[in-house]
């Protein structure tokens, strides 16, 4: 309906967004009466998921609304460069843009067309915010005003992501039709693909209201069946069979397997330090320091400083039994130094048999002219040499007695 540009607040002095209505358009009272009610509506809206509306107004016959100046991209946009979001990555904006619906319909807003290219993700203070945009169309239950104009043959909403009811009639619709518009968002956001035939208008009005809804696992088969369950409810097209809260439709979608990592686990994710090892893979010291919980992180205050001393505790336990452990290992392995013991003199044996007789002198024979000679008397047997003591380790076989000496040791003694 217009264009939109950076501008100065003098007095604020920040960077803002001026939206300014196309000038072929402004002469049109209807069409002036909703950029009016778009300005409304997001002002009143008050969500930290919504684009926030700073002003509004009219100079030289020009309409003008002045909001925040976001930064970042379109849904549209990420998803022509990436094709598919995961589970967790499409809960993040299910979830922020159904709280934005949410706090919508209970002021009596009806956006009527949400689409890819109305859900902003912004870059706030290093985080992602989902916002959505464009109240252009919204349907007023009252809040705003009543009387609002619409011709019966207008249509009023992005024919791709509008539902059965609001293809047949753009007044006749309540907060479900939104839902609606929020399914076939996820289904694109998942499957990389729309649930309905495109091409020409009266083609894809047709293929929403009498087409059967197709199976997410289908199209992109690594999705399970609780998948295909959801999407056959939020794009059910008996209005009671269809979700009927924006909260409802979020619950059913964080519930799915693979979506349970919340927007606050993956800030956390991301604020957690690095702990991997370095080129040499070796650890700093500072890894098994004991670290404080971040507050406000239930999370982190919980299990964050009793995770870190038990590691304190197991390192230092595991290096004592492991210095314990080579200890035990080298005493056991290297022989014991022995002294030299003190040589004492050792008995001779009790159990050497007795030396044999000296052999007596053959008897004088009567014949002999010479009596024998009589034999030398034999010096007494050497006493054994004094030997080292033996060793006092017992042997196996004897049991301590000390080994019988063999008979050519007791020869060699004689």
């Amino acid at each position: 309906m217009g264009s939109i540009w950076v501008a100065r607040h003098l007095q604020l002095d920040v960077d803002v967004a001026l939206k300014f209505m196309a000038p072929e358009l402004a002469d049109s009272a209807e069409l002036r009466a909703r950029f009016e009610r778009e300005a409304k509506a997001a002002a009143m809206l008050k969500s930290p998921h919504a684009v926030q509306v700073h002003d509004y107004g009219i100079e030289d016959g020009a309409p003008y609304i002045v909001m925040e100046l976001l930064e970042g991209e379109d849904l549209a946009t990420r998803l022509a460069r990436e094709r598919r979001l995961s589970l967790a990555a499409t809960r993040r904006i299910v979830e922020d843009v159904g709280k934005a619906l949410r706090r919508a319909h209970e002021i009596g807003l009806i956006h009527r067309d949400m689409k890819p290219a109305n859900v902003f993700l912004a870059r706030q203070a290093g985080d992602e915010v989902v916002k959505i945009l464009d109240f252009g169309i919204a349907k007023s239950t009252g809040v705003i005003d009543a009387d609002q104009p619409t011709h019966a043959d207008a249509v009023l909403g992005s024919p791709r992501y509008m539902s059965p009811e609001q293809v047949r009639s753009s007044t006749q619709v309540d907060l479900r039709t939104d839902l609606w518009s929020l399914g076939v968002i996820a289904f694109r956001c998942l499957t990389g693909k729309l649930p309905f035939r495109d091409g020409e208008i009266g083609d894809v009005f047709v293929s929403i209201c009498t087409a059967p809804i197709p199976r997410a696992s289908e199209v992109a088969p690594d999705l399970g069946p609780e998948v295909d369950r959801f999407f056959a409810r939020a794009l059910a097209r008996p209005l009671e069979e269809r979700f009927q809260s924006a909260t409802e439709l979020v619950e059913a979608f964080a519930a799915l397997p693979g979506a349970g990592e919340s927007a606050a686990l993956l800030a956390a994710g991301e604020r957690a330090p690095s702990r991997r090892p370095g080129a040499d893979g070796s650890h700093s010291a500072a890894e098994f320091l004991p670290t404080l919980p971040a507050s406000g992180t239930l999370a982190e205050a919980s299990g964050g400083g009793s995770g870190s001393r038990l590691r304190v505790a197991l390192f230092v336990v595991g290096g004592l039994s492991v210095i314990g452990l080579v200890a035990a290992l080298v005493w056991g392995v290297s022989p014991p130094v022995a002294q030299p013991p003190a040589a004492e003199p050792i008995a001779a044996p009790t159990n050497v048999a007795p030396a044999p007789p000296a052999p007596l002198p053959a008897p004088a024979s009567a014949d002999s002219p010479h009596p024998p000679p009589q034999s030398a008397p034999q010096p007494p047997a050497p006493a054994p040499a004094a030997k080292p003591a033996q060793s006092t380790h017992k042997s196996r076989r004897t049991g301590g007695a000390s080994r019988p000496k063999r008979s050519d040791d007791l020869l060699d003694q004689m």
